[in-house]
C-alpha cells in the first residue's frame, strides 16, 4: 500500500472515530447534540472538510474516495427508510462530498506546500 492511500485510510479511521464520539455524545447526553435541524451548516461542513482532506492527502485515490462517499451516502438513504436509525440521509451530501473532493485534489496539484512531508519532519526530524 502507498503512502497516499494510508494517509487516505487514516483519514477515514479518523473521521469514522470522530462520527463515532459524536453519536456516543447523541445517546449518552442529549440527542439533539450537532442535530442537523439546529446546526444546519454543521453537517455539510464536516463533508467537506473530510473530503477535502481525502483529495489534498491521497489525489491520485480520489475516485475510489468518491465511489466511497456515494456508497456511503446511499447506505445513508436505505438506513433512513427504516425506524430503528436515526434520520440522517441528506441528499445535498453527494454535492458537498464532491466539492470537497475536487477542492482537495486542485489544492493538492496547485499547493507549493507539501503537506505530509513537512508533517513527517515534524514527527521525525531529518538528520544531516
Amino acid at each position: 500500500m502507498d503512502s497516499q492511500l494510508r494517509n487516505g485510510c487514516r483519514v477515514i479511521i479518523l473521521a469514522i472515530v470522530l462520527y463515532g464520539i459524536v453519536a456516543i455524545l447523541r445517546e449518552s447526553y442529549n440527542e439533539r447534540f450537532l442535530d442537523p435541524e439546529e446546526y444546519p451548516f454543521a453537517w455539510p461542513l464536516w463533508h467537506f472538510i473530510v473530503m477535502f482532506m481525502l483529495g489534498y492527502i491521497s489525489p491520485r485515490y480520489w475516485y475510489l474516495f468518491l465511489f466511497l462517499s456515494i456508497a456511503w451516502e446511499i447506505v445513508e438513504y436505505f438506513y433512513d427508510k427504516t425506524d430503528n436509525f436515526p434520520k440522517i440521509y441528506n441528499p445535498h451530501d453527494y454535492l458537498w462530498n464532491s466539492l470537497g473532493l475536487l477542492a482537495g485534489v486542485y489544492a493538492s496539484k496547485h499547493s507549493r506546500i507539501n503537506l505530509m512531508k513537512d508533517i513527517k519532519g515534524l514527527i521525525k526530524p531529518q538528520t544531516k
